[in-house]
């Protein structure tokens, strides 16, 4: 009996544009550095001139790149909802277990009262119960 092997496909793993425009910025400035390292060995002056400006334009679309990326906000909204709701469930849990070891320190003291003022019968009766 021979079992036939299906493919697993598994997704895409999808960067957000802020990771993509920061590792495009992360290649301007390499090839920034790359450029400006050659510059020294460069004899003639226009030509070492030209390539500084070369750097320094890689450097400027590099900083440009990361400030577009900065000030856009299309998944910040997401985030801050996120955020949001885990204070919101943080609350809700804490004041669940607030209210639950107020009502058993409620619950035990009454039945202690009631122990105390009651019959044997209805004393055993109420321990079992508390």
């Amino acid at each position: 009996m021979t079992t036939s092997l299906s493919l697993i496909r598994f997704p895409a793993l999808r960067h957000t544009s802020a990771e993509i425009n920061a590792k495009k910025a992360e290649e301007f400035q390499s090839l920034a550095q790359l450029v400006e390292d050659l510059i020294p060995n460069i004899k003639k002056q226009e030509e070492r001139q030209f390539y500084r400006e070369v750097v320094q334009s890689y450097r400027t679309a590099a900083r440009d790149i990361l400030r577009k990326a900065w000030s856009d906000d299309k998944g910040q909204d997401i985030a801050e909802y996120a955020v949001m709701l885990a204070v919101i469930l943080v609350l809700v849990v804490g004041t669940i277990r607030l209210c639950r070891l107020k009502c058993q320190h409620r619950l035990l003291a009454s039945c202690q009262f009631d122990s105390m003022t009651e019959a044997p019968l209805t004393r055993l009766a109420k321990d079992v119960v508390c």
